[in-house]
């Protein structure tokens, strides 16, 4: 039954609905279901209701904040992980500009604020993990695609010429604290790509031999 009521949820998805009801929709699903669920266990004590209520709110919230923008609202706000351009990034009907992104988003989706912030939790998590589980290799493979992951974003950041993580100092500074328990190589990996590519990158070549101001190199 708990099941049932919890695919409740799942029906704006489905169908096209008012925003309103969608999410209350959503909200009315997760929350009965999970009552029901934290009901069902009670036999094993309360620990175990507890748990299950908790589980609920955390993963109804986290699909909220990272799936759709329109879920998790207080008062006149919104909480998402990606950004919501006003008037959905339509043209309004006085001929006024489309909305435009903020240039430091990401793929216009996702604000670099969000982003950097995801960073800094998940390097929090990757950082403990050698020293809860051990190194194992699900551990190492983890490291490593993090390691990938900070020099790909360094060298992004770089070439489009924005600041060291996209102007996210705290973030940032979080994340570099905690990339010390894995010997700073998430770091070192950013860092190194960031200084790389803002000498070699493309945008940085072009920059100086006056391609971006419409000129043409003199032949020799």
């Amino acid at each position: 039954m708990a099941i049932g009521v919890l695919a409740i949820a799942a029906v704006p998805f489905f169908v096209d609905l008012p925003e309103r009801l969608h999410r209350r929709i959503y909200w009315f699903g997760f929350l009965v279901g999970t009552i029901l669920m934290s009901i069902a266990v009670s036999p094993r004590g309360w620990h175990a209701s507890l748990a299950i209520c908790i589980a609920g709110a955390m993963i109804a919230a986290g699909f909220a904040f990272f799936y759709d923008d329109s879920l998790l609202k207080i008062g006149n706000r919104y909480f998402s992980y990606t950004m919501r351009p006003p008037g959905q990034q339509s043209p309004s009907s006085d001929g006024e500009e489309p909305y435009q992104p903020p240039p430091d988003s990401y793929l216009g989706v996702v604000s670099a604020r969000n982003h950097w912030w995801l960073v800094a939790v998940s390097a929090c998590v990757i950082g403990t993990g050698p020293y809860i589980v051990g190194w194992t290799w699900k551990i190492s493979m983890l490291v490593g695609a993090a390691i990938v992951g900070a020099a790909l974003s360094g060298w992004d950041d770089a070439g489009r010429r924005l600041p060291i993580a996209r102007g996210q100092r705290v973030q940032f500074a979080i994340a570099s604290l905690a990339s010390l328990m894995v010997f700073a190589l998430p770091l070192i990996a950013y860092l190194g790509a960031y200084f790389a590519a803002s000498r070699w990158s493309p945008a940085r070549r072009d920059r100086a031999l006056g391609r971006d101001l419409g000129e043409t190199p003199e032949p020799e």
